[in-house]
């Protein structure tokens, strides 16, 4: 059974609670008091999911910001193609190179980053969180214009074929893929 750690104050929890309520989730409610000795919060902490060095840490941030423009950016795309009438196609233009522009700055930026299974210091990060954020706004808003992605292959390595075929098997594409 799901066990729900909360401290009687929390908004947070309350909002947990509220939710697992309303779904039917069963759940044990523990309530800790975080100041205590005695209390088991820490135990539970989740990883901060950030780097410890200095120039990791920026890395990361820097692209976590990139991804939330291009994503907040991917959003108003989707509204303005979704609308009846006519669509500003110079509008259009200029959210796709903000897109692209930020896509270029992040694959820049993990290009310095070495190689590895994940985009920062070999340990899974929000940039890595970032990354599957952009991922699925491209799949679900660009749809045909999903090749963007392509010309971005430091940055989106082994999740681009993960994310375009919803499955493990990576992505086969050439030198000159658009």
């Amino acid at each position: 059974m799901l066990a729900l750690i909360s401290a009687t104050p929390s908004p947070f929890a309350r909002k947990n609670r509220i939710a697992l309520i309303e779904k039917g989730i069963p759940f044990k409610l523990q309530t800790e008091v975080p100041w205590h000795s005695t209390t088991e919060t820490p135990k539970y902490k989740p990883p901060l999911l950030i780097p410890e060095r200095l120039d990791d840490k920026l890395l990361v941030r820097q692209i976590q910001v990139l991804a939330d423009g291009a994503c907040d950016t991917m959003g108003l795309v989707f509204f303005e193609t979704m609308k009846g009438g006519t669509k500003s196609e110079e509008w259009l233009s200029r959210r796709y190179r903000k897109v692209n522009g930020a896509l270029a700055a992040a694959d820049g930026l993990v290009r310095t980053s070495g190689e590895g299974r994940f985009l920062v210091c070999d340990e899974f990060s929000v940039a890595d969180i970032a990354r599957g954020s952009i991922l699925g706004m491209m799949k679900y808003v660009l749809g045909k214009h999903i090749s963007t992605a392509l010309k971005f292959l430091t940055l989106f390595q082994n999740a681009l074929g993960e994310a375009l075929n919803d499955s493990a098997r990576p992505l086969q594409y050439g030198r000159d893929a658009n």
